[in-house]
């Protein structure tokens, strides 16, 4: 990771909340004076590893990076991703809402991207639900094995990349596909996730489509490191997206 004290340091922005566990990245880099990035981890994921997925994004765009740590609970994430799924918006999903407002009324930035992993797409679409068109039109993401998709309505450019051998995000968006949000849970609905995760998950393409979901041919048999930010496939991909965002923007 290198020398902390020259790596990150924490945001002293007024906009932000005190101990907000946001950081920037890589603040030796040239910040672009049209572009905001910001990253959020998924679930059960140790500061150390939040802080190297912000970096490898970093080294690839040669740009400062808003990390947000979305601090890891153990058993505790699934509940918060619970909370989400009844648009219950947990704490990280609040600091986030602030620092993105903070960044997208900010006149000197022209676009905002962020990448999310996992939950925290979860926690970023809670963030930006009630964001109106003014702040949407700003919003660039990126997600990576989301486990909850962000529809294309939320932002400018929405895209959400998903390997067909994440089982981890296959499973949570087939109940996110069962279940809308605050919807009651059927014996018959229950009994179909049960049974047909993945048929459901691959013939919902109207759910797809409105989620502009990507799927990606898998580089491993192993389902964790399929779901793994920094795992071949999604890691191949995120470099992909980091070379567009430079030349789009003469980074």
């Amino acid at each position: 990771i290198g020398n902390p004290e020259y790596t990150y340091t924490p945001m002293q922005y007024s906009t932000f909340p005190k101990h907000t566990d946001l950081y920037l990245v890589n603040s030796q880099y040239r910040q672009h004076p049209e572009l905001e990035v910001y990253f959020l981890n998924g679930m059960s994921t140790k500061y150390k590893e939040a802080l190297s997925g912000a970096i490898s994004i970093s080294n690839e765009l040669k740009h400062s990076v808003n990390l947000l740590h979305n601090k890891s609970h153990g058993f505790l994430d699934s509940f918060d991703i619970f909370q989400g799924h009844l648009n219950i918006k947990i704490h990280a999903a609040r600091k986030l809402e602030h620092g993105l407002r903070a960044s997208l009324v900010n006149p000197m930035n022209k676009a905002v991207l962020v990448i999310a992993h996992s939950e925290g797409a979860d926690i970023l679409r809670n963030a930006i639900k009630d964001f109106d068109k003014s702040l949407r039109k700003k919003l660039f993401i990126y997600t990576f094995g989301a486990a909850h998709y962000i529809p294309n309505m939320y932002g400018e450019r929405i895209v959400n990349y998903s390997s067909k051998g994440d089982i981890v995000s296959i499973i949570n968006n087939s109940i996110h596909y069962l279940f809308p949000s605050n919807s009651i849970p059927s014996l018959s609905r229950l009994g179909a996730l049960g049974a047909l995760p993945l048929t459901i998950y691959r013939n919902a393409s109207s759910y797809f489509s409105f989620n502009n979901v990507t799927f990606l041919e898998p580089n491993s048999m192993n389902p964790l490191k399929e779901h793994a930010f920094l795992g071949e496939t999604y890691k191949k991909r995120m470099i992909r997206v980091c070379e567009t965002i430079k030349k789009e923007f003469g980074i």
